[in-house]
């Protein structure tokens, strides 16, 4: 073992989806020039998953297994804080639906490594299988909104940057220090799915860090994989009641005005789409989540 080169504690989350994880987990035992420790958070599966993973890899992953499905802030903390304990310098989270380019995580080192303001870093993502296709650059949060207008900066020209400062990089893929963690803070257990990611940028910012996208690496990320597609039950819920949580949490003051002017938007943009696309159970999800992050349990 080579004590030289960099050792990155990856954490990625497994629920019911063996083979995608096992794609993930694949790409990271591929990389270059680093030493990976790699843990498989198994977040209550109820299939062969666990068994899977250890017959295929063996001592080559660290797999923690949970009693149920904690959501992914719960999930992913619990390989965090492993990490952690190991005193690990980098720490490496990644979507199970997501992978990397086999020389990317080596060249996010670096980028920390040389720019000692900057403690988080995520490659340019492209989506999968179109593979030509940008799917995160990350964003800029609004400092009125309290969220970014466009969380990826698709669309954006990067070819003449090798390293681009951001306000928000997405959770599909990020790797940080450890002094980051230890100083920010994980991910807020109370968000089961969504808007996690936004509310540890959010913290990360707060406190005078800097978040970078480093265009020499790249990932890929099977869209929407892990929550079974774009637009469903189980989706819209989380995605509303975790806006509430987040909103709540954030929103002071006159700032509300704002906020609520543009989320009652944004909710009436949602109802009509949903409406008359026939998705009803979709939209009663979506309003029992509403009604659950924004109103439920307020003192």
């Amino acid at each position: 073992m080579n004590n030289e080169l960099p050792l990155v504690y990856a954490v990625t989350l497994n629920w019911n989806r063996p083979d995608d994880t096992c794609k993930c987990v694949d790409s990271l035992l591929s990389q270059e020039q680093v030493l990976m420790k790699i843990i498989i958070v198994d977040n209550g599966s109820n299939d062969h998953s666990v068994k899977i993973f250890s017959e295929r890899y063996g001592n080559k992953v660290q797999i923690i297994q949970l009693s149920r499905n904690y959501g992914f802030a719960t999930g992913i903390n619990y390989g965090i804080r492993y990490a952690l304990d190991q005193k690990a310098e980098y720490i490496l989270i990644i979507n199970n639906d997501a992978m990397l380019e086999t020389d990317s995580l080596k060249n996010m080192i670096e980028v920390l490594k040389h720019n000692i303001d900057v403690n988080v870093v995520a490659p340019v993502i492209f989506e999968y299988p179109d593979t030509k296709k940008v799917w995160s650059t990350g964003g800029y949060i609004n400092n009125l909104l309290l969220e970014p207008l466009d969380a990826h900066h698709r669309s954006e020209n990067l070819s003449n940057f090798q390293l681009v400062r951001r306000t928000f990089i997405s959770g599909c893929i990020m790797l940080f220090t450890r002094s980051l963690l230890t100083e920010v803070g994980l991910f807020d257990e109370r968000f089961f799915m969504y808007y996690e990611d936004l509310d540890l940028c959010y913290r990360i910012v707060a406190k005078g860090y800097q978040l970078a996208i480093s265009t020499s690496a790249k990932g890929y990320h099977r869209v929407s994989a892990s929550s079974g597609g774009k637009v469903n039950p189980f989706e819209r819920y989380h995605m509303a009641r975790s806006s509430g949580i987040y909103f709540r949490k954030y929103a002071r003051g006159i700032r509300w005005i704002p906020v609520l002017f543009f989320r009652f938007a944004s909710w009436l943009k949602m109802t009509f789409v949903l409406l008359f696309s026939g998705k009803l159970k979709e939209l009663q999800c979506f309003y029992r989540g509403l009604f659950d992050g924004w109103i439920k349990n307020i003192v």
